[in-house]
């Protein structure tokens, strides 16, 4: 069957996917959402980005981000690096004991896995690209909280004008 470390992994790119257009998410952001550990979330987003699923960017305004066409990738695409195969080259001969039924089973949960792309679990609103009105800087950095300005006399000569 599918493993929980490949299931949180789908909901990962899911994720990432659905935010693609509106800037990347950190480790904390990601962890909220899912409720996982950071520690277990920044292994697998670093298997991920090793498999090219995602980029990632550091400093201000940073994070991860989904890389590609979320139509193109299959829910299979993902699973599979987590997944290791019942009969494989290594066991072609089925020398662990496996049933034909569980090989059997195996073939049914991967061309399932293969016939969802992961643009089926994404809103439609999600894929389209927000329009921006202007790019604000070529490293997109965060926007800068307004300044505070003071209501008040700069100086102890200035106070007979604001009592």
């Amino acid at each position: 069957m599918i493993s929980s470390k490949a299931v949180n992994a789908i909901n990962l790119c899911v994720l990432l996917a659905c935010h693609q257009w509106t800037g990347p998410l950190t480790n904390k952001q990601i962890s909220q959402k899912l409720n996982l550990s950071i520690s277990y979330l920044e292994e697998m987003l670093s298997e991920l980005k090793r498999q090219g699923f995602l980029s990632s960017t550091k400093g201000p305004g940073g994070g991860y981000r989904f890389v590609g066409d979320p139509a193109d990738i299959t829910v299979w695409d993902i699973a599979s690096k987590y997944e290791a195969p019942l009969q494989s080259e290594e066991n072609p001969l089925n020398l662990a004991g496996i049933d034909d039924y569980e090989l059997a089973l195996e073939q049914v949960v991967m061309n399932t896995l293969k016939s969802f792309r992961l643009s089926h679990f994404i809103e439609p609103q999600a894929i389209q690209p927000k329009p921006t009105s202007k790019i604000l800087s070529r490293f997109n950095f965060k926007p800068l909280p307004k300044p505070f300005i003071p209501q008040a006399a700069n100086s102890v000569f200035q106070l007979h004008m604001w009592v």
